[in-house]
């Protein structure tokens, strides 16, 4: 055997040793767990962690849909108690049918009240209600039982019938019994509402006009001051 070939059989058999040695210490790591590539997780590892995923997210889940179930329920609520609320203020304002229909009678009459009572005489009358409507019923009654005299001595003269001075109770008793008295002058009268008189700036009127009253000019008293379709000759034939 040459040099050369023997140095090429103690290279190989060195360079097989240090191989060896490589491979056992390799194995020798390997059975320390030492090895520095990450092992695969075994099923049942895998199984416990997919478990414990589902899990947090079921929780997760469930947290958001409780947080969002408890806002919903808290806005509910507050719309409820003001609606409530604004139920109780129309309540408070609102009245019952028999309410205003009550109050709807009261109305009524209290307007008729005023209607057959509250005549403002003051347009034309220094005198109250009462004084005006006294004298109106006192005129009322001469008339109803034909008491001409009594009329008589309601007239302020002079008075103007039918284009007819008449300064004084004589002159106008005497006409009557020339002329007589118009039956529908009496009947306009005993119609009237003496607690309901029309009143204006000329006067209180009685009847359709029949009869117009002012306060005397030496203001005692009230007095006719115009007799209209007074006597008999206006009576339609």
């Amino acid at each position: 055997m040459s040099l050369k070939n023997s140095k090429r059989i103690l290279l190989t058999t060195l360079l097989s040793a240090m191989f060896a040695g490589t491979l056992c210490s390799c194995g020798t790591d390997g059975l320390n767990g030492d090895w520095k590539k990450e092992k695969s997780p075994t099923p049942e590892a895998a199984s416990i962690n997919i478990e414990a995923e589902t899990q947090a997210v079921t929780e997760s889940t469930t947290t958001k849909i409780s947080e969002s179930t408890t806002a919903a329920a808290t806005e509910a609520t507050t719309e409820a108690a003001s609606v409530d609320s604004k139920t109780d203020e129309n309540k408070s304002v609102e009245t019952t049918p028999d309410e205003k229909k009550s109050a709807g009678s009261e109305s009524a009459e209290d307007k008729s009240s005023d209607s057959m009572t509250g005549t403002d005489y003051s347009v034309c009358s220094n005198f109250d209600e009462e004084t005006v409507e006294s004298f109106a019923a006192a005129v009322q009654l001469a008339v109803a039982n034909e008491e001409w005299a009594d009329l008589a001595e309601l007239i302020e003269y002079p008075i103007t019938i039918d284009d007819i001075e008449y300064n004084d109770t004589e002159s106008f008793l005497k006409a009557v019994d020339g002329f007589g008295v118009s039956h529908e002058f009496k009947e306009a009268i005993l119609e009237t509402d003496t607690r309901e008189l029309f009143a204006r700036d000329i006067g209180i009127m009685m009847g359709n006009g029949e009869i117009w009253i002012n306060d005397r000019q030496d203001g005692s008293n009230l007095g006719i001051t115009s007799l209209n379709f007074f006597f008999s000759q206006h009576d339609k034939q």
